[in-house]
């Protein structure tokens, strides 16, 4: 999966949680996802994840989803085409014979 796009930073007030909002359903969810992540003030000195509450700003990122594509249906589908192409082989030397009896008649 591509990394997440970093696309701007909004302050987290209402106006910047409305924005996010707005972007979330304006969004083609078929095709990308949104990921915010919140900066500011954090529970304790070593780290950890700033909480909603406590955020100062927002980053907002977008996400292309990618579609995982099951091997097996994968698998039955190319065999599929595989035997569809081998019997299309097969009717058209068929028909090619055929032609041909035919054809020793009509002379």
């Amino acid at each position: 999966m591509k990394p997440a796009k970093f696309q701007m930073r909004i302050p987290a007030d209402k106006h910047g949680f409305r924005l996010v909002e707005d972007m979330k359903m304006s969004l083609n969810r078929q095709g990308y996802k949104l990921i915010i992540r919140y900066s500011g003030k954090r529970r304790t000195y070593f780290g950890g994840h700033t909480r909603k509450e406590d955020a100062t700003s927002m980053r907002v990122y977008i996400e292309p989803v990618s579609v995982p594509v099951d091997q097996d249906v994968f698998d039955y589908y190319r065999a599929e085409l595989t035997r569809i192409n081998r019997e299309k082989n097969e009717l058209a030397s068929t028909l090619g014979r055929l032609k041909e009896i035919i054809s020793r008649f009509t002379e």
